[in-house]
């Protein structure tokens, strides 16, 4: 995609509080490079306390099913990204990979052509947090969805000064969250941040 003619890329991303309010500047800087430099249409599916069972499993507002209205055509030329699963609590990773599987299928049987992401949540401070992450991301990637790792490839590990909890990033670290997914999208390399 290039600045000249019409916009025909869209770039979905599905979140939850994550990509809202502290988060949004995942959003906001990879639509700004995307919308201003490569002339696709960003938009933001994203709601607080959102979960992968809601968006895959429901009908309704910031579900799967809602996003297929949105996209056009059959798809071509579009990417969902979805980031979802810290909502999604007493659930196993089997169960959460599964609500994301059949919101990817709903669309893709509505819109064929579609690409479909799953960006990892970051390191949290809970081990059964950090292994459903990592179980998550592992069937996903198994199920040939593309995955953009930031679980391991964003931060070494939880560094208090890119939290804002025991969960989300903050303003910065969420900066650093931005330039890794959008150095997955055009190419560019991204070093891990490792500090003390």
């Amino acid at each position: 995609y290039s600045k000249s003619g019409d916009r025909t890329g869209y770039y979905f991303m599905v979140g939850d509080e994550a990509r809202l309010d502290l988060g949004s500047p995942v959003f906001r800087t990879i639509a700004h490079i995307l919308n201003n430099e490569y002339n696709m249409v960003s938009v933001l599916q994203a709601e607080e306390g959102l979960t992968a069972e809601k968006w895959g499993t429901t009908a309704g507002a910031n579900t799967a099913e809602d996003l297929i209205a949105q996209i056009p055509g059959s798809g071509e030329g579009c990417i969902v990204d979805v980031s979802l699963m810290l909502n999604d609590k007493n659930k196993t990773a089997e169960e959460i990979s599964a609500y994301i599987l059949a919101g990817i299928e709903k669309i893709k049987a509505a819109k064929p052509k579609t690409v479909f992401v799953y960006t990892s949540p970051v390191p949290t401070l809970s081990d059964t947090t950090n292994t459903a992450i990592k179980e998550v991301t592992e069937k996903l990637s198994a199920e040939d969805i593309l995955v953009i790792d930031t679980y391991s490839k964003v931060f070494k590990e939880y560094y208090t000064q890119f939290y804002k909890d025991s969960v989300l990033p903050n303003k910065q670290g969420y900066i650093h969250v931005a330039d890794y997914i959008l150095s997955k999208y055009l190419g560019k390399e991204f070093e891990i941040i490792a500090t003390t």
